[in-house]
């Protein structure tokens, strides 16, 4: 047995071709897969679904062809060389020898997976790429579907070359080896077929869901943390307020003469509430100036040439203000502005000194557990407000990688609308020629110097409060919720109700079916990581899953004004009270096909052919 074992190993490296071919497969598996692990966040989609698809080319040729070296050499040339003859003579059953052989093709498949999987994870543990979780419970953990790619390689082989005809073998073989090569473009045909309502070619990964549904199961805790928060979100409606002021020195002009645009033009004004015209509290939370934006408004001269702003006094008696500055982090007043997420993305956002790593981690200590408990006027234990923060840092840093990070100019240029709307609203010249104003603001810098809230307390606080914005606005407005009609409805009614009329695009096509587990084999990647392998993905066109919302009895529209010859608070921009909201509850589907389906449909199939295989060998060819 040993020496079977042995001989056929030895033979096949000893062939140059077969080595050569080996070893050209694992380097370019490894230097791909490094090179995606380390320049994930500078690739564009194209070239990351590129490179997703060379790993994948290159794995299937290499167990292909090791599989096709190893069985048909088991089975056609052994008998055509005599070899086959020679082993029979030493007393060894045909089956048995096959067996022996099959075996010692598994001895070289099994560990090359294996090796690849262990280096390509130690890869990944090293580069510690800013999406680290991605690439852990979706493209790595997806590698494992080659475990069961290479038994269908070999059933498929062992069925093949029982025929003993080796034109047969290598047509077939041919055959299926350009299928599988490109499965990319075979496995999504039916997709591309779907109707518009289900498609999400073109549209953005969706990747906040997921934190909001998490931020919300912490809100059913009508003691903790977040519930607090959006309970008391809806003061900040009268709470956050601006006065402005004319200064006396101005001479009220638009400033354009100075190559920028300013406020002005005070008189046609009726009501100075600036609240209404900076568009309201979620732009100053994206910004990160929930304790700042007096220094921002005060100092940018498109907005303080002819103005000077205050506060309302209320805004510092509110919970909000007062869980933001109980939360203050610390520092030793060490500049670190190149290590925030507002001057560059990197991974010193997160763990640079007095970033969010630090900040999320001094946020559990015993002190500031008890500044939370204090703010909110908390009942619960202090161990119930530390799991809940735990919880919530999760929440956060999982939120920033996927939904921050790649999109920094969404959040950092967003003070530009702060001052956009209302000059644009006040300035007939501007705005009957379609312009935007050239607004001339204070820089990230001088901010970062002045503020209150700066490094990884800025970045979580923001992150944080922008997932709240984001659950108590959800479908308040009717453009929202003709959208997630029109794009989402549909598909949820059909998954819940397991309707073959979009199940059918997952099932109808088996070269769908490994691309399908490459993507999804791991159960609990989250909502996130699957949007994200959808958008990166070559195979994709279709959701494997969506979400759905309970619609609140007791929601209430807000009103306002609809007169717009006059400044005021947009809708969408307000917020209601927590339990009027339009959303009482937001869930997710299952998956529409269940990944071990999947898996148990291709080890029957594996056993089927190789049983067949096996039989047509044995009683065809030997007897």
């Amino acid at each position: 047995m040993k020496n079977i074992i042995l001989f056929n190993i030895n033979r096949n490296f000893k062939n140059k071709y077969f080595s050569i071919i080996y070893l050209i497969c694992l380097l370019a598996i490894i230097a791909i897969s490094f090179y995606l692990f380390t320049f994930e966040t500078n690739l564009s989609q194209n070239t990351f679904q590129g490179l997703y698809i060379g790993i994948i080319s290159f794995w299937i040729l290499l167990l292909f062809y090791v599989n096709l070296c190893f069985i048909s050499n088991a089975m056609i040339l052994d008998t055509s060389n005599g070899i086959l003859n020679l082993e029979l003579s030493k007393k060894y059953r045909h089956i048995e020898l096959l067996f022996y052989k099959l075996f010692a093709n598994k001895i070289i498949t099994i560990p090359t997976n294996c090796f690849l999987m262990f280096l390509l994870y130690l890869g990944l543990y090293i580069i510690n790429p800013i999406d680290y979780d991605f690439f852990k419970s979706s493209l790595l953990f997806g590698l494992l579907t080659f475990f069961v790619l290479d038994l269908v390689f070999s059933s498929l082989l062992i069925l093949f070359c029982s025929f003993k005809n080796t034109r047969i073998v290598y047509f077939l073989s041919s055959a299926i080896f350009v299928f599988y090569m490109f499965s990319p473009l075979l496995g999504k045909i039916q997709q591309i077929a779907a109707p518009n309502e289900y498609s999400q070619t073109g549209s953005l990964p969706e990747y906040e869901i997921q934190s909001v549904i998490d931020l919300e199961k912490l809100s059913k805790n009508q003691e903790g943390i977040v519930y607090n928060l959006m309970k008391n979100f809806s003061s900040l409606n009268n709470d956050y307020a601006y006065t402005l002021s004319a200064k006396p020195e101005s001479n009220n002009s638009s400033c354009r003469p100075n190559g920028y645009d300013c406020l002005y033009q005070a008189s046609r004004v009726s009501d100075l509430n600036y609240y209404k015209y900076m568009g309201g509290y979620n732009y100053i939370i994206k910004s990160g100036l929930m304790l700042d934006s007096l220094y921002f408004l005060n100092n940018s001269p498109s907005t303080n040439t002819n103005f000077t702003y205050s506060l309302s006094p209320n805004y510092q008696k509110s919970k909000v203000y007062l869980f933001l500055i109980n939360t203050l982090y610390q520092s030793n007043n060490t500049d670190h502005f190149k290590d925030t997420f507002y001057y560059k993305p990197s991974k010193a956002n997160l763990s640079g000194e007095d970033q969010l790593y630090d900040y999320t981690n001094w946020l559990i200590k015993d002190s500031t557990i008890a500044n939370i408990k204090s703010s909110l006027n908390l009942t619960i234990s202090d161990s119930d407000i530390k799991n809940e923060v735990k919880s919530l840092n999760r929440i956060v840093i999982n939120d920033f990688t996927k939904s921050w990070y790649d999109n920094q100019q969404k959040y950092v240029n967003n003070k530009k609308y702060v001052s956009n709307g209302w000059i644009k609203d006040r300035d007939d010249e501007i705005q009957s020629q379609g312009k935007e104003p050239v607004l001339k603001l204070v820089d990230e810098n001088q901010i970062y110097q002045n503020s209150i809230l700066k490094n990884g307390n800025k970045l979580y606080m923001a992150v944080f409060f922008n997932l709240i914005d984001s659950y108590l606005s959800y479908n308040s407005t009717t453009d929202s919720l003709a959208w997630n009609t029109y794009r989402y409805e549909q598909i949820y009614q059909d998954i819940t109700n397991k309707s073959m009329k979009y199940t059918k695009y997952f099932i109808s096509n088996p070269f769908y079916f490994h691309q399908y587990l490459f993507m999804y084999l791991n159960p609990n990647m989250g909502y996130a990581n699957e949007q994200k392998a959808l958008y990166y993905s070559p195979f994709e066109e279709l959701p494997v899953r969506t979400y759905g919302y309970i619609k609140n009895n007791n929601y209430e529209p807000l009103e306002y004004d609809n007169d717009f010859t006059n400044i005021n608070k947009p809708r969408s921009l307000l917020y209601q009270d927590l339990e009027k909201i339009y959303t009482k509850e937001m869930k997710l589907t299952n998956r529409v096909v269940n990944t071990n389906f999947v898996i148990i449909g291709y080890l029957f199939v594996c056993l089927l052919f190789g049983s067949i295989g096996i039989v047509i060998y044995k009683k065809v060819n030997v007897i």
